[in-house]
């Protein structure tokens, strides 16, 4: 091959070459923008919730199922700012352990606590196949200690604080923390409460004063008898039983008449109830976010909710509540926090003990009369629920 034939040959493979790179490096450049006009980009998964749970069961007091105007629920406030401010965002939910040691059950037990409270006569009725309860009597007075639910109760047998009006002295309460501390001395004396759980427990006194035969609502330095609302806490927040009012341990604490103190021994406590719950965590310490104030208030305004209270003016106190044909016409929420629901007695409707919030606001009936409301929704984020 001649000198200037080589050169025209290598000229070739040399075009050759530079165009098959070109073609390549060209392949490389459109090849992506190709396959991304024909493959559909899978979306990402959300990720995955590791723990679920049921629905919170609410169980309404039938007194308190109203007829309401969904149309005119409002809420005072900016929903959104008080979210931001909320320092909770997250809460853990807790399963019923109830305690396996404790033995109020138990005739010596039962007896001792009688004791306490003034019971001499202690030939008490223990009818344990039949009705599963101690009863015992005293000056009108009955008390029963509950074997099973280990509830106690001490109530007036004629079911009226009237009864006893003679007896109690107007005046003795001589500030807002005298019934409460006569309460913790109390529980504590009983041995109901460990001595941790006596400090994780919030008292809430209302003062009254009878006026003719209505009890009413009073200050401390007038007042005859003190109904005191006394909240466990978890997460250092009050757990609620299905009627707000009536939480899982309340007290009556009555003030008496100097005379009659002496010959009334420990009388103070007109009613009262226990029923003592260990709780643990069922989800380590799994934390839950809550449905952010902005959606809960959407839901209110929609009348998702149930009513826990409903008190209007004039009422006295520990009356029927108002009749449940009644139209509410308007409800304006002032205010929210967060708590626990317990209602220890529908374990098998609600396994877990769940945040909620409460609402409270003013309400005005279709007559006209106006008072104030509670209300309870779900605090978990809808997406754990089942």
């Amino acid at each position: 091959m001649k000198l200037y034939e080589m050169a025209n040959f290598i000229k070739k493979i040399v075009n050759y070459f530079i165009v098959i790179i070109i073609i390549i490096s060209a392949y490389i450049y459109v090849q992506p923008i190709v396959s991304g006009l024909f493959t559909s980009v899978s979306p990402e998964k959300p990720p995955e919730i590791p723990y679920k749970t049921n629905r919170i069961n609410f169980t309404q007091d039938t007194n308190l199922n109203f007829s309401i105007s969904k149309s005119k629920i409002v809420y005072l406030g900016n929903p959104e700012n008080q979210w931001k401010n909320l320092e909770t965002k997250t809460l853990r939910i807790y399963e019923y352990n109830f305690s396996s040691i404790e033995d109020i059950d138990f005739t010596p037990k039962a007896k001792q606590v009688a004791l306490q409270l003034g019971y001499d006569d202690l030939n008490q009725r223990d009818n344990a196949e039949l009705s599963n309860k101690y009863v015992w009597t005293k000056n009108g007075l009955l008390f029963e200690i509950n074997k099973v639910n280990k509830r106690m109760v001490q109530i007036p047998q004629q079911g009226s604080f009237y009864n006893f009006k003679s007896y109690l002295s107007s005046g003795n309460f001589l500030t807002s923390e005298s019934p409460k501390a006569y309460i913790q001395q109390f529980i504590s004396a009983t041995g109901r409460f460990q001595s941790e759980e006596l400090s994780n427990v919030l008292m809430e006194p209302t003062f009254l004063k009878f006026e003719g035969t209505s009890l009413n609502e009073s200050n401390s330095i007038a007042a005859e008898l003190s109904y005191v609302k006394v909240f466990r806490k978890l997460s250092n927040l009050k757990v609620v039983a299905k009627r707000y009012d009536f939480p899982q341990i309340y007290f009556y604490v009555a003030s008496l008449r100097p005379e009659i103190e002496t010959s009334f021994k420990n009388y103070r406590f007109l009613h009262f109830k226990f029923n003592k719950i260990d709780y643990k965590s069922s989800y380590n310490d799994y934390q839950f976010e809550l449905n952010p104030i902005p959606n809960v208030v959407a839901d209110l305004k929609q009348g998702k909710f149930i009513i826990a209270d409903l008190k209007i003016n004039g009422e006295s106190f520990g009356d029927t509540l108002v009749p449940n044909n009644v139209q509410i016409n308007n409800i304006t929420f002032d205010s929210f926090e967060l708590g626990y629901y317990d209602n220890y007695e529908e374990t098998v409707k609600n396994d877990y003990i769940q945040p909620i919030y409460i609402f409270k606001g003013t309400v005005e009936l279709d007559s006209g009369s106006r008072g104030r409301i509670t209300v309870y929704t779900p605090a978990i984020d809808p997406k754990y629920f089942n």
